[in-house]
């Protein structure tokens, strides 16, 4: 799958940069918007959707009038959250414990996404589908806070930042494929669009954990032709 996923992003990348000279031939543009992210399936938590940001830049090149090829180097914001509870009786009184935490990777990121824009009217409707790549930008973070309580009294009450050099921080490099489904408006010579998308992480947190980046997102963003 790996192999099969770097062989796409070759060929599309050639597809995109042959007769480069043409700059008329290609479309421009940003994008801004927010990550759902979670682990899936959990492997020790039952995990909650953790919100980041995501920006890129778009580099397209129509193939034809309804397909496309393009390039989103970015940043993205990505992990997960969870929350354990845990209540019981020790030597006749009561123990308590709470703990919660969030996982904080921050990814260089390059979906390389082939397009369908059919004509809807005024309307520009927008399919993608392809595969994205991750670097890993610094440590992964886990912000967390533990607290727990004996016989109505607090035992422990700590929180703090740590950096995961190993576990969930071992692997720099993160691969997967995305879907989206959006819709684009002209106004003048721009295209102003929104989409929804579903990341599928293909590569394992760590090893022997079965456990994915994956979650959807939202954008909205501006393409201007060049060369008009």
């Amino acid at each position: 799958m790996k192999n099969a996923i770097l062989s796409f992003w070759l060929i599309a990348v050639l597809v995109l940069f042959s007769n480069a000279r043409s700059l008329a031939q290609y479309h421009l543009g940003v994008r801004a918007g927010v990550n759902f992210s979670n682990f899936k399936p959990g492997a020790f938590f039952d995990y909650d959707t953790r919100v980041g940001a995501n920006v890129a830049l778009l580099i397209n090149r129509p193939l034809n009038k309804v397909l496309s090829i393009q390039l989103e180097p970015g940043f993205s914001q990505r992990g997960a959250r969870y929350e354990t509870l845990g209540e019981g009786p020790l030597n006749g009184a009561i123990l308590k414990s709470e703990e919660r935490g969030k996982f904080r990777f921050n990814f260089i990121e390059l979906p390389v996404l082939l397009q369908w824009r059919p004509q809807i009217g005024k309307f520009t409707g927008i399919v993608s589908l392809g595969p994205e790549l991750r670097y890993l930008a610094g440590h992964v973070k886990l912000k967390y806070s533990s607290k727990i309580t004996y016989d109505g009294v607090v035992t422990k009450d700590e929180s703090g930042v740590v950096n995961l050099e190993s576990g969930y921080g071992k692997n720099t490099f993160d691969y997967g494929a995305v879907g989206g489904l959006g819709m684009g408006y002209p106004v003048k010579s721009v295209t102003i669009f929104g989409e929804a998308r579903y990341h599928l992480g293909l590569r394992r947190l760590a090893e022997g954990v079965k456990t994915y980046h994956r979650g959807p997102s939202v954008h909205i963003g501006v393409l201007v032709p060049m060369g008009k």
